[in-house]
């Protein structure tokens, strides 16, 4: 989670994301949103970003927008839950089957 996927994308240009749906892309690219949008790193995809003090409920509502913006989807809010958003796994869990649900935007 230490290294970026993204290295060879030059500065102000972002890869076309909207097409991603490998999950392996997914996990790839959430660690990056983290770091990009929140200035977090974390140490393991398991690691409970909530309860270890990483993020609060307003930088989840900071990572949903960044979420929806880079992957072009809209995330249903009715069905979400705090812990679709605790760990970098199950962040990029949650993205992954809302891009395999047809919930693109």
């Amino acid at each position: 989670w230490t290294e970026r996927s993204c290295k060879s994308v030059s500065p102000g240009r972002r890869p076309n994301l909207a097409a991603m749906t490998s999950a392996d892309q997914i996990n790839t690219r959430i660690p990056d949103l983290l770091a990009d949008v929140l200035a977090v790193d974390p140490p393991s995809g398991d690691l409970d970003l909530i309860e270890e003090g990483y993020i609060d409920s307003l930088a989840v509502v900071s990572l949903i927008d960044a979420i929806e913006g880079e992957f072009g989807i809209q995330l249903p809010l009715d069905e979400f839950g705090i812990d679709d958003f605790r760990t970098p796994n199950r962040i990029s869990a949650y993205v992954s089957a809302n891009l395999a649900g047809g919930q693109a935007a």
